[in-house]
């Protein structure tokens, strides 16, 4: 119910209608008595965007301060004290007047001034959300598609935790099916780029062997030449590619994706700290995915020295990230969200190794911070659920219970967005749950949990069905003594 009311809202047509073209002939009479040419040009523009501008964007658009108040003036602009917003019936009658082509110019005026408000980073986190979102409906409707995948690659994540990424998704798959993006090297980069990053808003599962395919083909379009992506923009295929290679187990190909990324990516470990960050935590994931298959095939002798190089790159990922000096703060919310995710993954990797200790204060760090909304969509679930099993092997079932359940209810509530990888996700959390009832000896529960979780594990998250795997071989010990005990003396 709530997703259908959201859709309806999103539409631009919501307050237009018979009552708005009644008003059309009022709302002109008002315009030409009572505004100057240059305040109407302002109120086009501002009918476009559908938030709320702040003084950064505003003063791109409305340089002179004397035409919003002939604006205020004229009652046609919401009530906000410090910023700029058409009346919703105003709006619509005055967009049904623009013809295609000044909407279009007016439209690449706004994506400017939003631009500029979203690089000066002096918004809050639900007006960052709003900002990203309505600036990557612009470059979507304006066929800029690459520039719309790249703004959701670096920053989509602060408007995804605000519920905008099933409406992106909606609008990205409309305007895909209105032309022919592949005509161009950068139409055809942005279009598969978004499709991965879009459709699991869609609930729908990205086919592997065909995103492999595309990736292969984006890195191989940047390597010729023929499209310039950002850095974060080419480490996105890489991250993806080499995902797709460790879930089938070719941790060797996976290796020379991410050999060849780093290769292309030299230049900029020097001067962009992400880069040089991101680069470290893939040669750290490739090496627990791989520790984790040499382990489950029994191979374990590389296995200890590889799992203390992991804890050892995460270190310095975030060793790198919090003695950054960044100036932007755009640029600064950015390093916090990777920090977050760094600081989760080695409290893991530590959790692990059994240093439990260790690992809890650095899991707090990145709670810490994924509160504050420096996190990817659904990573508060991870770094709850992996305090919580740091705290069940330090002996304090009560509060594991208690990080256990939040991590549970903030994977559901992802879910039940419709995104697809948080509906994968879930399964992983009842392992965990089911895990840490078999330390407090509810056996049957925990049985249940792992059952039921075990054969719905992703490939990428394997080391769950290991986990899963290893608990009910527990369970099933532990019974087998219990048997034994109880059994009478012959």
């Amino acid at each position: 119910m709530t997703r259908r009311l959201l859709r309806h809202l999103d539409d631009p047509s919501l307050f237009g209608g018979p009552i708005a073209t009644k008003l059309s002939p009022l709302l002109e009479r008002i315009i030409e008595k009572r505004l100057s040419a240059e305040a109407r040009q302002v109120l086009d523009t501002l009918a476009l965007a559908t938030i709320p501008l702040g003084k950064h964007a505003l003063h791109m658009v409305c340089p002179r301060p004397r035409l919003l108040k002939e604006l205020r003036a004229a009652s046609l602009l919401v009530a906000y004290p410090q910023h700029a917003q058409v009346l919703p019936m105003v709006a619509s009658v005055v967009r049904s007047q623009l013809s295609a082509e000044q909407k279009h110019l007016l439209e690449e005026r706004l994506i400017e001034a939003l631009s500029h408000w979203l690089n000066a980073g002096k918004a809050s986190d639900r007006e960052m959300g709003a900002i990203i979102t309505e600036l990557a409906v612009l470059y979507l409707q304006h066929h800029r598609l690459l520039e719309a995948a790249e703004l959701l690659i670096y920053y989509g994540w602060m408007s995804y935790n605000r519920g905008y990424g099933p409406r992106l998704a909606r609008l990205s798959q409309k305007v895909m099916k209105q032309f022919d993006w592949r005509l161009s090297a950068d139409g055809e980069c942005g279009g598969l780029l978004l499709y991965s990053l879009l459709t699991p808003f869609l609930g729908k599962t990205v086919d592997a062997e065909k995103q492999a395919a595309d990736f292969q083909r984006i890195l191989a379009l940047a390597a010729e030449g023929s499209v310039a992506l950002q850095p974060a923009t080419e480490m996105h295929p890489i991250h993806l590619l080499m995902v797709y290679h460790m879930n089938h187990r070719h941790f060797e190909e996976a290796q020379a994706v991410l050999a060849a990324g780093t290769a292309r990516l030299k230049p900029y470990r020097q001067t962009q700290v992400d880069v040089h960050a991101s680069l470290y935590a893939h040669r750290a994931m490739l090496l627990a995915k791989w520790s984790n298959d040499l382990e489950e095939q029994g191979a374990t002798e590389r296995v200890p020295s590889m799992r203390e190089e992991v804890i050892a790159l995460y270190r310095q990922c975030c060793t790198l990230l919090s003695t950054s000096c960044e100036a932007s703060p755009l640029k600064s919310r950015l390093l916090k969200k990777r920090l977050s995710a760094y600081l989760n993954s080695l409290g893991y990797h530590l959790t692990r190794n059994g240093r439990a200790a260790e690992a809890l204060a650095f899991l707090e760090q990145s709670i810490e911070l994924g509160e504050q909304g420096y996190c990817n969509f659904g990573a508060l679930a991870a770094a709850y659920g992996d305090t919580s099993l740091a705290l069940m092997e330090l002996g304090r079932p009560e509060e594991a219970l208690l990080f256990d359940e939040k991590a549970l209810i903030e994977a559901q509530h992802c879910a039940e967005s419709g995104d697809a990888l948080s509906q994968d996700e879930v399964w992983i959390y009842r392992v965990n749950r089911g895990r840490l009832y078999l330390r407090l000896g509810r056996l049957d529960e925990a049985e249940q949990l792992l059952r039921e979780a075990e054969p719905r594990i992703h490939p990428r998250r394997s080391v769950y069905r290991l986990f899963a795997k290893e608990a009910l071989a527990e369970i099933k010990q532990r019974r087998s003594q219990s048997s034994l005990r109880q059994e009478p003396d012959r």
